[in-house]
């Protein structure tokens, strides 16, 4: 694995797992459309465990998903 395609490694106590910058990118468009659940968007990028995709999302934006998820909301409304 390089550097150029790793955003960030996770140790989680189900093991081991990484979130590239492909797939972190990939989320926050889907995460931005607001029609997909978090579980399908986990899915899509790759994970099969939500939680796994949520603690490797907010790692490398600080935001959960759903997080991130209301702040585009409120975005729109201001």
């Amino acid at each position: 694995i390089t550097n150029s395609n790793m955003a960030l490694r996770n140790i989680s106590r189900d093991g081991f797992f990484l979130f590239t910058k492909n797939q972190a990118k990939t989320a926050k468009e889907l995460l931005s459309y607001q029609c997909y659940s978090i579980s399908k968007v986990s899915l899509d990028v790759g994970y099969t465990s939500s939680s796994h995709f949520a603690v490797a999302f907010k790692k490398a934006y600080g935001l959960s998903p759903r997080d991130y998820q209301r702040q585009l909301l409120n975005t729109a409304k201001q």
